[in-house]
């Protein structure tokens, strides 16, 4: 809850229920020494983890980014060998053509 005016002169009791069951007293002990040490290491290791998953998000795109490049280098590479295929057989149903007029021509040599 953010901080207003109003909030400033309530009671945290009143702001924050949970606090209800402490007394000021108690309140002021729990927030001292240990424990708030043990809040800040806390938040501390969780930022340190924010970080981390950052970190190994970042590193993730990287190579999501990678692969995506790669993928598309494959395809270009696939429809360009798909393209010299067709040229491949192209050349081959003519020169089945030519073979067969060929032949025929050789049958009109024969004696």
């Amino acid at each position: 809850m953010p901080p207003d005016s109003d909030l400033v002169e309530k009671p945290l009791a009143e702001i924050y229920p949970a606090f209800k069951n402490f007394t000021d007293g108690r309140l002021q002990e729990v927030c001292k020494g240990k424990d708030l040490a043990s809040v800040a290491s806390k938040i501390e290791s969780m930022d340190a983890m924010n970080h981390s998953v950052a970190a190994a998000t970042e590193e993730q795109t990287a190579v999501i980014d990678t692969i995506s490049e790669d993928i598309a280098q494959k395809n270009e590479l696939n429809q360009g060998a798909a393209r010299i295929l067709q040229r491949i057989l192209a050349a081959c149903n003519q020169m089945d053509m030519q073979v067969s007029e060929l032949q025929q021509l050789i049958r009109g040599f024969k004696i």
